[in-house]
């Protein structure tokens, strides 16, 4: 099975208040992110489209409808082929201009949507995380996108590099 770990590396461009646990706020924002990046057919209700079976959004937060598991198949609901490890602090107020870290692990085939996500993760960093402050949320840049030692993107291009897929097994 193929997967792959990336590291994206960030910084607040403003204030931020987030939960003690990040991981719920992390995973709602960047898929109402990803949603806005790759929906063709805006405000559809994602059963009924008729590209469901292409769509990235589809693939990673509704798979129980585009996953075909297996005649005979004991698992209920095919689980989402990706896990975001958000910040690993107990900290809730961030600074502007404090870096953080987050990972993205990626399981089989969506592996080759990276730039999907990348741009996502892009575009949540623009709309803004946690509570509003000054009626706004804490937004940030993404710095870096890096798969183990290979850096993948970063702010100064604005470009995907290629990587090397032997990073992920």
């Amino acid at each position: 099975m193929l997967y792959g770990k990336y590291r994206f590396r960030s910084r607040f461009k403003s204030d931020a208040v987030l939960p003690y646990y990040k991981g719920s706020t992390f995973r709602g924002v960047f898929g109402h992110a990803l949603k806005k990046v790759v929906c063709a057919l805006k405000q559809q209700v994602c059963s009924e489209c008729l590209l469901k079976d292409r769509c990235v959004y589809a693939l990673v937060f509704e798979s129980a409808e585009t996953i075909r598991l297996p005649t005979g198949s004991r698992i209920a609901h095919p689980p989402h082929p990706f896990v975001i490890e958000p910040l690993l602090t107990t900290e809730t107020f961030f600074e502007n201009g404090s870096d953080f870290d987050f990972a993205l692990l990626l399981f089989g085939e969506v592996n080759h949507s990276l730039p999907y996500f990348i741009y996502a993760f892009d575009r949540m960093g623009k709309i803004g995380i946690g509570k509003r402050i000054n009626n706004q949320r804490g937004q940030f840049a993404l710095k870096t996108v890096t798969a183990g030692n290979q850096s993948i993107y970063t702010e100064h291009d604005q470009a995907l590099h290629d990587y090397d897929s032997k990073e992920m097994t």
